[in-house]
């Protein structure tokens, strides 16, 4: 199955510049690109809630993407209220969902494996969320970097990396106006494994927008569960020779 418009589109993406009871899933905001695994899942379906923010009126508008760039569904979400979106992926391995709800914010959910994009174009932007989403170091990896921005002014974060031991790799916190970066050389034996990236408060700085990418050597991808981590990063990287 060709699947080079998909895959092009996620090359450009990796390569360019509520009403829910989903407390612990991270609120989203502006756009967002989320991958999800629909294979062997025979019913794909994602619910997204949206919650306003302020006085702000923007719906949530979505679209997903099968992995050959054909168009599935198209539509909308209105404020302060949640939508189930199925959607048929056929063959498809993967479909790309992107969403953008400008200042108001979102959650998505599924049973299927799904992650979020997060690279240079297109970062992870979260609103006061603090826990810990997962990612892929492959084997022989040599460097892993992460990003971290908080654009509004007495906001900030503090940034955590931790390996596959639940040990601190590194860490970056304040109030972050401008892009900051920390890096990772990991070790060998820690490769080929999910590490993590914690996202909390910092000091007596409000919490609120958060924006994150991932560089190097790990796919950027930020998964809510380790083993989504993995398989989104295979899926992603079985891709890469049928498109050729």
């Amino acid at each position: 199955m060709a699947l080079r418009g998909f895959v092009s589109l996620l090359v450009t993406a990796l390569l360019c510049p509520a009403v829910s009871q989903a407390d612990d899933l991270p609120l989203l905001r502006r756009q967002a690109m989320v991958i999800v695994g629909t294979q062997g899942v025979a019913q794909p379906s994602v619910k997204l809630a949206t919650r306003k923010i302020g006085h702000r009126t923007t719906p949530l508008q979505f679209e997903v993407i099968d992995d050959e760039n054909r168009l599935l569904k198209r539509g909308f979400v209105g404020l302060n209220a949640e939508r189930d979106v199925p959607f048929a992926p056929g063959k498809s391995r993967m479909c790309l969902f992107q969403l953008d709800c400008g200042l108001n914010g979102y959650h998505v959910q599924t049973s299927a494996p799904y992650a979020f994009l997060a690279s240079k174009a297109y970062n992870f932007h979260s609103l006061a969320f603090a826990g810990k989403l997962h990612f892929f170091v492959p084997k022989d990896s040599k460097k892993v970097e992460v990003w971290g921005l908080c654009l509004s002014p007495n906001e900030g974060a503090t940034l955590t990396i931790r390996d596959p031991e639940d040990k601190v790799a590194a860490t970056l916190g304040g109030e972050l106006p401008r892009w900051e970066r920390m890096a990772v050389n990991p070790p060998p034996h820690l490769c080929g494994k999910v590490w993590s990236l914690e996202i909390g408060k910092h000091q007596d700085l409000m919490l609120d927008d958060v924006e994150v990418y991932l560089d190097g050597d790990a796919p950027p991808l930020l998964a809510v569960k380790p083993e989504w981590a993995v398989r989104m990063a295979e899926l992603l990287a079985a891709s890469g020779p049928e498109a050729k």
